[in-house]
């Protein structure tokens, strides 16, 4: 299990997703100042929707390291992982973009984008593993 390279991905995976609950993902607007605070910023913890997609990003990629020998179901949710990825990332640019007009995206944004980029990945590496399996049976 851990000498493929997708586990290793996965695990990234759920790395970037954990690292989302502790980076604000946006900047504030202070309307009695004008200014941005830059002390508080918008985190994952603030929006319920967002909060249960990225649990289940991260939970998701950790239950795939665990289905090695179904590899078919393994490509699906690692599919269903670059979706709800996806799905963060806009949560997450919409959500900067409705809370204020003047205020900034973070590096909170960064951890989705690169679960979804290490997604990507994994989900070659299964692809292989897939290829490489068929080839050896049809050599038997």
């Amino acid at each position: 299990m851990i000498q493929r390279i997708q586990t290793i991905w996965l695990l990234l995976v759920a790395a970037c997703a954990s690292i989302a609950f502790f980076l604000p993902y946006g900047m504030v607007n202070n309307p009695a100042t004008g200014s941005l605070r830059t002390n508080k910023g918008i985190l994952v913890q603030g929006d319920t929707t967002l909060l249960a997609l990225t649990i289940s990003l991260i939970a998701g990629a950790l239950i795939t390291i665990f289905l090695y020998k179904n590899r078919k179901l393994q490509k699906t949710l690692c599919l269903f992982i670059l979706l709800e990825s996806l799905i963060c990332i806009g949560l997450m640019l919409l959500g900067t973009e409705l809370n204020n007009r003047n205020g900034g995206i973070q590096l909170g944004v960064i951890a989705p984008a690169l679960a979804f980029v290490f997604a990507i990945l994994a989900y070659v590496g299964i692809q292989k593993d897939d290829k490489l399996v068929k080839n050896l049976d049809r050599l038997r």
